[in-house]
C-alpha cells in the first residue's frame, strides 16, 4: 500500500490542523485514489452503447438471405463500431485532465523526495498542460487556465530532503485554488454531456432497436433458440446497466465538484478538515457504485 495521504498533507501545509482521526485520514486518502481514473466512467457509457449497437445489429444481419447483402451489413456494423469507439476516445481525452490533476495531488503528497519524483513531476506537468491545450482548442467558450503543469514543476523545485516547507506550501496552496476553476469547468462540461438530450435519445434509440431487431430476427428466421433468447436478455441487461452507469456518473461528477469546492473553502478560510469529510465520503460511495457497475458490465462482455 502506498504511503500517500493527498489532501491530509495539503491541509498540514496550509494551516495548523488538529490531529486527524483514522477515519478522517482514510477519507482524505480515498479522494486521490478514486479520482485519478475518473475519465473511465463517461467513456464506458459510449463503449457499452457501441457494443450494444454491434450485437443487436447481428440480429438484423441474420435476417438477410442474400449473402452479399449480409456481408455488406456486417462490414457496416464493423465500421460503425470503429467509429463509435473513436468518438468515445475523443470524449475521454479531455476528461483525462481530471485524472492528471488527481494524480498530481497524490504526487505532491509523496514523502519520498528524490530525482525520480522530480522527473515524474515534470512529465506529469507536461501531460496536464498538453491536455489543457488540447481541450482549449476544442472548446473556446470555456477555456481552462494554463500553466498548471508548470506550477506543478515549480512546486517540486522547491523541495529537498525536507519536501514540505514555507514557499512550497504557499505554491501548493495556489496550485489547488487555481485548479478549482479546472475542476469546475470540466465537471460542468461532463454534466452537460451526460445530461444532454443527445445522449438520452441515443440510449432510448438503442433500447428500442434491441427489441425491434430481435423481433425481425424471430419473424424472418423462425429461429428462437436458447442462445438467441439469452443474447436478447443480455442486451436488455446491458442497456439497463448503461442507463444506470449514466445516472451514477452524473451523481459522482456532482459530488466530485462539491468535494473539491469544499476543499478550497477549507484552504482559503482555514477551516478544519472535518468539514470536508462528508462530501468526500459521499463522493467515495458514488465512485464505488460506479466501479461495481462497470465491473459487472466487463464481466458480462467476457
Amino acid at each position: 500500500m502506498r504511503k500517500i495521504i493527498p489532501l491530509l498533507v495539503l491541509c498540514s501545509l496550509f494551516f495548523s490542523c488538529s490531529t486527524l482521526s483514522k477515519s478522517q485520514t482514510e477519507s482524505v486518502h480515498q479522494f486521490g485514489e478514486v479520482t485519478e481514473n475518473f475519465s473511465a466512467y463517461p467513456s464506458a457509457i459510449m463503449n457499452e452503447l457501441a457494443e450494444i449497437r454491434m450485437k443487436r445489429g447481428l440480429f438484423y444481419a441474420s435476417t438477410l438471405t442474400d449473402p452479399m447483402r449480409q456481408l455488406n451489413e456486417l462490414d457496416s456494423i464493423h465500421s460503425q463500431r470503429k467509429y463509435d469507439y473513436k468518438v468515445s476516445e475523443s470524449i475521454d481525452v479531455t476528461f483525462r485532465v481530471i485524472d492528471k490533476y488527481a494524480q498530481s495531488l497524490i504526487l505532491l503528497s509523496s514523502e519520498d523526495y528524490n530525482d525520480n519524483l522530480q522527473s515524474h513531476a515534470a512529465t506529469m506537468g507536461l501531460d496536464i498542460d498538453s491536455l489543457i491545450t488540447l481541450y482549449n482548442t476544442t472548446d473556446n467558450s470555456r477555456s481552462l487556465p494554463t500553466g498548471i503543469g508548470d506550477a506543478l514543476g515549480n512546486i517540486i523545485g522547491y523541495g529537498g530532503d525536507r519536501y514540505i516547507r514555507g514557499k512550497q506550501a504557499e505554491k501548493i496552496k495556489d496550485f489547488v485554488i487555481k485548479a478549482d476553476t479546472l475542476i469546475a469547468v470540466m465537471t460542468s462540461n461532463l454534466l452537460e454531456y451526460l445530461e444532454s438530450s443527445n445522449l438520452q435519445e441515443l440510449i432510448s434509440y438503442e433500447e428500442n432497436m434491441i427489441r425491434r431487431n430481435y423481433l425481425s430476427y424471430l419473424q424472418l428466421t423462425k429461429a428462437s433458440t436458447f442462445e438467441s433468447q439469452r443474447d436478447y436478455l443480455r442486451l436488455k441487461q446491458n442497456i439497463d446497466a448503461a442507463k444506470e452507469l449514466r445516472a451514477q456518473t452524473i451523481q459522482a461528477t456532482t459530488d466530485l465538484k462539491e468535494a473539491h469546492n469544499e476543499l478550497v473553502k477549507v484552504i482559503q478560510k482555514k477551516q478544519k478538515l472535518y468539514r470536508t469529510i462528508q462530501e468526500l465520503q459521499v463522493f467515495y460511495l458514488q465512485v464505488t457504485n460506479l466501479r461495481r457497475t462497470l465491473k459487472a458490465l466487463n464481466e458480462e462482455q467476457n
